[in-house]
């Protein structure tokens, strides 16, 4: 398992009044998808990925390519104060992401997906995320049962994981759903080895694939209609890829840019303003002793 979620704190819940959220490590959750029509602007850590050798444009052209044509557009923005999904990319945090809107919760401080690994399964994987999709094996219909006593005493020997991120992560199934049958090839299945469940079921590490399935596709594409065939970003500008795209507008903010963003970028600035003061009063006091 290389994707895991984190429940919000209640303090966290409560901001979004009765509203069920949480991070996630095709089940859709129509209830936190993005407004249709719109581009939702990405912003990918640039130190981060420097220091982490991460090919930027390469992953760029994973996203965009990887998924399918889709009414909403992943635009990829340098400006972090813009942005309302904020990639990192630590190596010791994971592969996680927070599920569609979710990410409008926090601050611009925050980061609302991390990438450890930058292969193509797992961006997809978190990308398909962030647009809304949950882990397959949560489909209320699941063809199978877990082990649950197995399942929670590996994952904490080996991640250090309480029951309870065990079963929000792996062992609950999602009663609020939106659910096609259930798909063994969906980029958001994990391996399940057999003796995690009740019989001989078991999804190989070697049975799963790096692309969405024709599931994958089909939702995505049925809660965000009207993409174009000629790549998943209608809001880019023309490029190498042929033709001028349609201009989307950025999606709205469900609220403000929280206090604690604004605080820091009025105490950058406010540094900023008091240190070219004191530079000032620096030069001036020399040329009066000269």
């Amino acid at each position: 398992m290389s994707c895991g979620a984190r429940p919000l704190k209640k303090s966290e819940v409560r901001r979004k009044g009765s509203r069920a959220l949480g991070r996630l490590a095709a089940v859709f959750d129509a209830s936190k998808n993005w407004q249709n029509r719109t581009a939702i602007p990405v912003w990918l850590h640039p130190e981060q990925a420097e220091k982490a050798r991460v090919d930027l444009g390469a992953l760029r052209e994973t996203v965009l390519f990887g998924l399918p044509p889709l009414g909403v557009a992943i635009a990829f923005v340098e400006d972090r104060a813009v942005a309302q999904v904020r990639v990192h990319f630590d190596p010791g945090g994971g592969n996680w992401s927070y599920v569609g809107r979710d990410a409008q919760t926090f601050s611009m401080l925050e980061p609302t997906m991390n990438l450890a690994n930058v292969d193509q399964r797992t961006v997809l994987h978190e990308f398909c995320h962030m647009l809304g999709m949950l882990h397959e094996q949560s489909h209320p219909d699941r063809p199978f049962e877990f082990n649950e006593e197995v399942v929670i005493d590996e994952m904490r020997a080996a991640y250090g994981w309480d029951e309870g991120k065990t079963r929000v992560n792996i062992l609950d199934k999602s009663p609020q759903a939106d659910a096609t049958a259930f798909d063994e090839d969906s980029i958001m299945l994990y391996a399940i080895p057999e003796r995690w469940t009740v019989g001989d079921y078991e999804v190989r590490p070697d049975e799963l694939g790096s692309a969405l399935s024709s599931g994958d596709v089909a939702q995505l594409q049925r809660w965000y209609p009207g993409g174009r065939a000629d790549g998943n970003d209608p809001g880019a500008k023309a490029d190498d890829r042929g033709g001028e795209r349609e201009q989307l507008p950025m999606h709205p903010r469900e609220k403000p840019v929280p206090p604690d963003a604004v605080l820091w970028y009025v105490s950058v600035g406010v540094l900023g303003a008091l240190t070219l003061g004191l530079l000032v009063t620096s030069v001036f006091a020399r040329r009066r002793a000269v």
